[in-house]
This record gives C-alpha cells, structure tokens and sequence, in this order.
C-alpha cells in the first residue's frame, strides 16, 4: 500500500492514542506500587487511612524507643518556663530553651545537659540583640532565632562554637528561615500563596539578607486560590511549609502539592517525600469550606528521624499524628488528639501518646528533632505522678526518646 501525508497523519494519530493510555495506565500504578528507593519515600495516605487497623490508635511512642532519658530544667526567678509554644535545641554541651508568647516569653535560655541553668542567652526586647518573643528556630552550626515583626522577619544567627551573635532583618517575609549546611537561608514569602506571580513562594538569602536565588509559580498557577479580604484567615486549613529534616537541610511544603521537595541549597532541590491523597486531597476552591473538612486531609506539618517520618494533618475535623515506617513506608502508630489541655501555639507539631511507668497514658508535644532522637515536652501535673523532685513549681520536663 502507498503511504500518502493522510496516511501518515492516521498512523501517528493511532500510535498517539495508544502512547497516551499506556502513560495514564503507568501513572495510575504508580500510586499502588513504589520499588523501595532510599532517596524518596511515597506515603500513601489514601490507602492507609482506608484500610486502617484501628489498633494502630493505641500503639505508644514507646513501641519504638530503645531508651528513654527526662531533663528537669532548673526553675529559677530568671529561668521559669511554660508549656505554652516551647521550644527545645541541643548543642553538644548545652540546651537552648524558649516558651512564651509577648508578656510571657522567657527569652532564650541556655542550660547544661543536665539541666542546670547558665544564662539568659537572648533577652526579650527591642534591642538590636533582643527578641520580643521567638516565632521559630532552627539548628546548625548556629542557633537561628526568628521573631515576626509585623510583615517583617527578624533574625539573630547565635554561633554555639564561638558563642558571637548576628542580626538581621528580613522585609515582607511569611516566615521560618532555616540555615542550609551551605551557611544560606531558606523561606517562604508568605503563609497563603500571593495571587500575584511575580512574587516568589520560596526565597534562599544569604546572611545580610539578600535574596541569591527564589522559586517561582507558572502564570495563574494560583487563580483558584481566591480569598476575600474579610475571610476568617484561621478556617484557612493548608498553607506553605518550612522544615528541618534531621540532617539540617529543609523540606519545603507546597499548597496542595502532595510532593514534599528537600533543599541542600540553593542549587540542589530534590522531591523527597509525596504524602499522596488521592480523592482526599483537598481543592483550591473548598479551601474556605469548613463543611468538606471531614473528606479530605490537610497536611500540617512533617519532622524526621533516620528511620521515621512524622505527619501532622486535620481530618475528619480532628488533628492527627501519623508516624511512617521509612522502611516500609507503612503507619505504624496513629494519633488523634483528644487532649482538651493542649495550649500548644505552634498548633500543627505532631502529639504522640506515652505510657508512663504507672501505666498512664499521656499526650506530648514532639518539640525537635534529630537523626535517632525525638524531644517532647511531658506537663507537670503529668511529671508529678512518677518522677522524684518534681513539684507544682517545676519547669515542663523535657522527654528524650532514643529511636
């Protein structure tokens, strides 16, 4: 048979057909099965959460810690702690210890790793040195402490090897820098996507806060995402996210993007993680409707450990803690809270739950992580019922869990 250009055109039309089925076929396996690749980890939420063993809700932190280890920090006139938005850092020959809010924050403590008190390292403040109250922090070589002022970002860099300290301000930021290992910083510009595409969603600057590389949506990527003005933002239920994994690189959070992408530098961005949803992932345009909470997950917050992977998310109008196997990529342990106490202003870290020696089971707060610890802050009241010199007086102790 003579091949003429309509020829043609009908075979590649036919050979067009077929290539876009096997694709879509390929795609939709790839949801059901992964090979195991140490690079990157494909959580399938849908799947777990359909077929959940519910006896996974009573599985306690303790099923997987090797060793357990409390710090009593010391409680003095000028080192009093709350539970409210308490954060934790260890160096190798000290703690770094925050709580509070506005009037109540405490500054920035420093404690021995026995958890006696040293100093007051930053005082609250307006000084050029001093912080009003502590957003968020992370560890490197440095201790990077972030305080919101107004649309801006201040930050003080505190060298935990020469003990020197660096400020410097960041304008019309959304938040929580975190140093790289390559000494540059990463943030995203705002908590909720800009309609505006010339504004970046993430932003790498160096330590005088000047802005080396940024990433950017396509246009009217975020056309659905329109939120009017007078719009309660709290019923706003995913937004960007910025966190440290447990080798000091930061796993960036998009909008509604199953995948998580880990940051190294500026240079080398990498998917990392997909907490794939499926038909519970949420739209651009329910994003406002607090009556499809229950049918789709909201992912909140992720920490990790060399063989775990913690997720914090709202479903079924509940907030809920689920840690991954990173092995086999399976939830091992679920919780929800139902601890009416929590009065945790960081609302989306994760809560695990924690049998006490009497047998009590407790909800904790994971506070920080690193590559085989988890930290958690265990209430007083909670403390009193089995711990020795620990009193009504006392600060919030500090859980170590050894996994």
């Amino acid at each position: 048979m003579k091949l003429t250009h309509k020829n043609y055109s009908f075979i590649i039309y036919i050979l067009g057909i077929v290539f876009i089925y096997s694709c879509k076929d390929k795609r939709e396996q790839t949801h059901i099965e992964r090979p195991y690749n140490d690079n990157f980890y494909f959580l399938d939420f849908e799947k777990e959460l359909e077929n959940l063993n519910y006896e996974i809700d009573t599985i306690t932190i303790n099923s997987i810690a090797k060793n357990i280890e409390f710090v009593n920090f010391e409680a003095t006139e000028r080192s009093l702690l709350s539970d409210l938005n308490l954060m934790v850092a260890e160096s190798d020959d000290d703690y770094y210890v925050s709580s509070g809010m506005f009037h109540t924050s405490s500054g920035v403590l420093r404690f021995d790793l026995h958890g006696k008190f040293k100093e007051s390292l930053i005082e609250k403040g307006q000084g050029p040195l001093e912080l009003p109250y502590l957003n968020f922090w992370s560890m490197n070589d440095s201790l990077n402490l972030v305080s919101m002022f107004g649309s801006a970002i201040k930050t003080i860099s505190y060298n935990t090897h020469n003990y020197t300290k660096h400020s410097f301000l960041l304008e019309s930021y959304g938040g929580h820098p975190i140093q790289l290992n390559d000494s540059t910083y990463v943030a995203y510009t705002s908590v909720f996507p800009a309609m505006d595409n010339d504004v970046p969603y993430f932003v790498f600057f160096d330590s005088n806060g000047e802005i080396v590389h940024s990433l950017h949506y396509p246009q009217g990527h975020n056309v659905g995402y329109e939120v009017s003005q007078d719009h309660p933002q709290g019923l706003i239920y995913e937004g960007y996210g910025i966190f440290k994994d447990h080798k000091n690189n930061a796993l960036l959070k998009d909008v509604f993007n199953d995948t998580i992408y880990k940051a190294k530098s500026k240079d080398e961005i990498l998917p990392y993680i997909c907490t794939y949803r499926g038909k519970m992932t949420p739209q651009h345009r329910f994003v406002t409707d607090i009556n499809r909470q229950a049918s789709v997950i909201y992912i909140h917050h992720l920490a990790e450990t060399e063989n775990y992977i913690f997720t914090s998310y709202l479903y079924n109008k509940t907030k809920q803690t689920a840690i991954w196997d990173k092995r086999s990529r399976n939830i091992i342990a679920r919780v929800v809270n139902t601890d009416q106490r929590s009065r945790e202003f960081i609302r989306y870290r994760q809560i695990v739950k924690y049998r006490t020696p009497k047998g009590n089971i407790v909800f904790l707060n994971m506070i920080y992580t690193k590559e085989n610890v988890i930290y958690c802050m265990l209430r007083v009241e909670d403390a009193m019922e089995f711990l020795p010199n620990v009193n009504s007086d006392s600060n919030p102790i500090l859980v170590k869990f050894y996994v």
